[in-house]
């Protein structure tokens, strides 16, 4: 992947302190955040559901709809199911004494007259068992003063007798330490989906400068992360192909009775690391005598300054080998070819190929190949 190989290099070359800081922004930003959001206690009420005990679109002369002795219908009222869910919904738990002892905990109904109200759900048997919600009035409903752990809820069914025509409306009484007021959501059929911009952008200026700061942070991060997998996951595989390189190298030593004395050993590190195409690669450019002139003059240069070059390089961001020697071939692989004796740089500059020494790697690249074959074979 092209992408990412450019970005672990970039990734390399970035000094410690890069990420230093980026870390020590990360702490920054969420201790800000810890420090400017100050935990508070929240409650909401929402009316999650309604429905009339039975609609009658048209009166009818004969139909009579009773309640309690009542002719609802001729007095043009109407019975209806209010389905309420109240919840913590803030940053901390709410405990008895949070609450008003002075005050009744509890919903006032305006616009109708409550009839019953009943304990329908909860996520925590606590509340099932304490809550104890009741009738206090025609219009009220009140309940115990509960421990009220956050994200916590429970959800009431309520009987409401009220006019045809009048909406009636469900107010949250008592007082909670912490909260002015309980924020009620009315019942709707459907709840319209924000709008992308809207989900992207709602939140207050604050909120908007950690987002951005914090995804630009996790962002980077995980670039960083997902490079060092990459890199650990191209060391385990070349790692791998080294250990099977080794073997076969192993068979053909000791099918052909190869020594340091037939084949360098600088000739099988070519093989350990790079594979057979690095070891045809040092077979081709042995052809190529021009340009591996000029690529062993420089590498025999490098090796006579390598000091002075050290120095050099620390005086630059960059890499100086990269822009001043570059070279069509492998340092490396020069490097081991002149320690192997297969080729020299002759006094009067001319590249000395040692005919021989070229056989025995020609027949090592036959060999090693003939055992590569067999090894694929065999699987």
């Amino acid at each position: 992947m092209p992408v990412l190989k450019n970005v672990s290099i970039f990734v390399k070359k970035l000094p410690l302190n890069t990420f230093a800081w980026l870390i020590a922004v990360a702490i920054g930003a969420f201790g800000l955040y810890a420090t400017l959001h100050e935990p508070k206690p929240m409650v909401s009420l929402e009316i999650i559901g309604e429905s009339n005990v039975l609609d009658v679109y048209r009166p009818l002369e004969d139909l009579d709809v009773s309640f309690r002795g009542q002719d609802i219908q001729k007095s043009n009222q109407n019975l209806r199911i209010l389905t309420v869910r109240v919840e913590n919904t803030g940053d901390t738990d709410i405990r008895q004494v949070d609450f008003d002892q002075t005050e009744a905990w509890g919903l006032y109904l305006k616009n109708g007259q409550v009839i019953r109200t009943k304990l329908v759900g909860s996520n925590v048997a606590y509340i099932q068992n304490n809550l104890n919600p009741r009738l206090a009035s025609k219009d009220s409903v009140i309940f115990d003063k509960i421990i009220f752990d956050r994200r916590k809820y429970f959800t009431l069914e309520i009987l409401v007798l009220h006019g045809k025509g009048v909406q009636p409306q469900i107010i949250p009484i008592g007082k909670i330490a912490g909260i002015d007021s309980i924020s009620v959501q009315e019942y709707v059929l459907k709840e319209p989906k924000p709008s992308f911009i809207k989900q992207t952008y709602q939140g207050s200026w604050a909120v908007q400068v950690l987002r951005t700061l914090s995804y630009t942070i996790g962002l980077i991060l995980l670039v960083v992360i997902m490079v060092f997998i990459s890199d650990k996951a191209d060391v385990f595989e070349e790692r791998r192909h080294i250990k099977l390189r080794k073997e076969i190298l192993k068979r053909v030593v000791s099918g052909r009775k190869l020594t340091e004395g037939s084949v360098s050993e600088h000739l099988l590190e070519i093989y350990k690391k790079g594979g057979i195409n690095a070891l045809k690669g040092a077979l081709s450019i042995l052809d190529d005598k021009k340009s591996l002139l000029l690529d062993l003059t420089k590498y025999q240069w490098e090796q006579d300054h390598k000091e002075e070059l050290k120095d050099l390089q620390e005086s630059y961001t960059y890499e100086i080998d990269d822009v001043i020697f570059y070279s069509r071939h492998d340092p490396d692989l020069l490097a081991r070819l002149l320690k192997s004796g297969v080729v020299r740089l002759a006094e009067t500059a001319e590249v000395e190929v040692d005919e021989e020494k070229r056989d025995k790697l020609n027949e090592l690249v036959e060999m090693i190949e003939e055992k590569e074959s067999a090894q694929v074979e065999s699987k």
